[in-house]
């Protein structure tokens, strides 16, 4: 009962997006040895450390945000370092933000692929409106 009021709360505050499309992508995606993400990161390094992080042209870089699948009703953490879903799929299909596969898999099956979320930027992120300021 707690759990399902706190996520009511935490789902009907400010700055969240309903009902859009997240899907997952990895290392795989890769075409050369290097591939670094938004802010500079080591797409291999940030696996190899199982860090949770996402793309998303809608928020700053850095920007943590807490993403809760619809069908789930399960969260998991996620930093903003990379751009994407190519904007032709965000447009087309509310695709909305990419998941790396660890914080994929703590919400869904990555064998869905895509799923349908909800994503609240973190109200303990101090630093979040600093970032929308200047990213805006």
């Amino acid at each position: 009962m707690r759990l399902t009021i706190l996520l009511v709360v935490l789902l009907l505050t400010p700055n969240s997006v309903y009902g859009v499309q997240a899907s997952w992508y990895s290392t795989e995606a890769c075409q050369d040895s290097h591939c670094l993400t938004a802010d500079g990161s080591s797409l291999y390094e940030l696996e190899a450390r199982h860090e949770r992080f996402c793309a998303s042209w809608d928020y700053p870089l850095g920007t943590k945000l807490n993403v809760y699948s619809v069908k789930s009703q399960h969260s998991t953490q996620v930093i903003v370092r990379d751009r994407g879903p190519t904007r032709r799929l965000a447009r087309r299909f509310n695709r909305r933000i990419d998941l790396s596969r660890e914080a994929f898999q703590d919400i869904g099956n990555l064998r869905e692929g895509i799923i349908e979320v909800t994503i609240k930027e973190d109200p303990t992120d101090s630093s979040s409106w600093k970032k929308r300021a200047a990213y805006e």
